[in-house]
């Protein structure tokens, strides 16, 4: 389970469960309180969330391995911008995003390499398979088709 906020809102990624939980900071509560939960067919096994300056939803799907970009639309549904899968079946877990230097953002994703049991936790993870991946954003800070 991994947990990003953006202003009043949290999102929080349940492991085996598709799609992800948003909940709203409820001042009168002082507490979040559950708002919705934002389904995207392809999002199985959330791991990793972070939400970019542009308010854009930057998912870890270990189940597929890959990182899926999410944009809320106008009507308030969420559609997938785009995906960037990690080469060599590494399944990523969790990630930040960081600004470089030069000002533009960057996301780091922490992964292992493995099979498909790697994502049920039925194996160890292989030892020395971990590596840390980093995606630059664009500069409109969308996800590249390729990772770095």
């Amino acid at each position: 389970t991994c947990v990003a906020t953006s202003g009043p809102y949290m999102y929080v990624s349940q492991y085996k469960v598709k799609g992800l939980v948003m909940m709203r900071w409820d001042v009168s509560r002082s507490n979040f309180v559950y708002k919705r939960t934002i389904s995207i067919p392809k999002l199985h096994c959330p791991e990793g969330v972070v939400v970019t300056r542009k308010g854009r939803l930057l998912v870890a799907c270990a189940w597929h391995g890959a990182v899926y970009e999410l944009c809320r639309t106008t009507g308030g549904r969420y559609v997938t911008l785009g995906k960037v899968e990690l080469p060599d079946e590494y399944f990523p877990w969790n990630m930040i995003l960081r600004e470089e230097k030069n000002g533009q953002e960057a996301l780091y994703i922490a992964a292992h390499k493995g099979d498909i049991t790697a994502t049920d936790y039925t194996e160890p993870t292989p030892t020395s398979s971990g590596a840390v991946w980093r995606i630059g954003l664009s500069l409109e800070g969308h996800l590249p088709f390729g990772a770095s």
